[in-house]
């Protein structure tokens, strides 16, 4: 992110969700309505263009030539992560943590969540536009979420979460969305080593990764160049990706275990086929559900 900028990246996954809301709700697979605040007049009348009937899916079709299966690993990845956080929420996980939060409004929108604590963690600048849009719309912060305010290259989680009051111990569930590829290799690794150290048996992690054939270039997706060449103008370049079948082994070492890894066919299955959507999702951003084994109290 450059000096002085708020993510882009973040409201373009605002955007997404945006446009998902704008859905009859008999067909669409969740709904942000907060979504809308954080986009740009231009953005907002793009949103305005989908919901039209002709027009609409001309949009659509204009986006996904642009942009080959963004939209749908957007949604689909919301929808997975929805259904894990709902799932451990169920099974009576004591705290909810996002990491490099952006404009996610899980907090607001998971009616689930109910009091558990809830830490959004993201760079200071993105952090206080988020809080600022809110209060503007007139939208109380809600009684069990936490701000932290971190840059993940300059500063480490343990320390800034200490300082916050953040409680170690218990049986979390991390989210972690949209954020890897943006890191270096350092940053990722403490980041994990993190989440391992500070949670009680039985934690979860969910996170989204980029395929490291698309960031080195080793295999050609659809769209991918076109990707990787606009976040690099847009000062966020792609930085970091895992091998999908290392990913286990990396992290049996960090104490984590994998659960899922799904990605474009698993979304398909899951939430678009059942509405009768037929929706692409790129084959190169997955998204991992992890057992953090932690320790026993």
């Amino acid at each position: 992110m450059r000096e002085g900028r708020t993510s882009p990246s973040a409201r373009a996954v605002a955007f997404v969700r945006c446009l998902e809301t704008g859905r009859l709700p008999d067909g669409r697979l969740f709904a942000d309505p907060l979504a809308v605040h954080f986009l740009r007049f231009d953005e907002r009348a793009q949103v305005a263009l989908s919901r039209l009937p002709v027009l609409g899916s001309l949009y659509f079709g204009a986006v996904e030539a642009l942009a080959p299966g963004l939209f749908g690993s957007t949604v689909g990845r919301t929808c997975f992560i929805d259904d894990a956080l709902r799932a451990a929420l169920a099974a009576g996980v004591e705290q909810v943590v996002i990491l490099g939060a952006g404009y996610d409004c899980r907090a607001y929108r998971v009616a689930e969540i109910g009091r558990t604590p809830i830490v959004e963690v993201d760079h200071p600048r993105t952090q206080a536009r988020k809080r600022a849009i809110l209060a503007r719309v007139h939208t109380a912060t809600p009684p069990n979420l936490t701000w932290v305010a971190i840059d993940f290259e300059r500063q480490r989680p343990a320390d800034v979460m200490a300082a916050a009051g953040f409680q170690p111990g218990r049986r979390n569930f991390f989210i972690w969305e949209g954020v890897t590829q943006y890191l270096s290799r350092d940053a990722v690794d403490a980041t994990l080593d993190y989440v391992a150290t500070v949670s009680a048996a039985d934690s979860r992690l969910v996170f989204t990764y980029e395929d490291v054939a698309l960031i080195d270039g080793s295999l050609d997706f659809p769209g991918g160049r076109r990707l990787l060449l606009v976040n690099r103008l847009q000062g966020e370049p792609f930085r970091f990706g895992f091998d999908p079948p290392t990913l286990p082994s990396y992290l049996r070492a960090r104490g984590l275990d994998l659960l899922e890894d799904v990605g474009g066919a698993d979304y398909a299955k899951r939430y678009f086929a059942p509405l009768g959507r037929r929706l692409a999702a790129t084959a190169y951003e997955r998204t991992a559900l992890v057992h953090v084994r932690g320790a026993a109290r």
